[in-house]
């Protein structure tokens, strides 16, 4: 039990053994803010995957992503001014 008298959750802890993988989405442009975030993760026990070289729009999917999105326990898809400026 916890100093609040309830049981801990055990869904709400992350294992540090196995952390969660967190694939992240988003426009090359968004790069920066990206690599901020990707920072937060993993200093709170979780591997940030996305891709660090950039991949061209209708290249399709390289290897490399498709293992991030087959392999991640949450998707983040990073919706900014500019990834919703580019077109579909």
């Amino acid at each position: 039990m916890s100093h609040t008298g309830k049981a801990p959750n055990p869904a709400a802890t992350v294992p540090q053994d196995r952390p969660f993988r967190v694939f992240i989405s988003y426009s090359h442009e968004d790069v920066k803010l990206v690599r901020v975030i990707a920072e937060v993760l993993e200093k709170n026990g979780m591997t940030a995957l996305y891709d660090k070289k950039g991949w061209q729009v209708g290249a399709g999917f390289p290897q490399e992503i498709v293992n991030f999105i087959t392999h991640a326990h949450v998707f983040l898809p990073l919706l900014t001014k500019t990834s919703l400026k580019r077109p579909t």
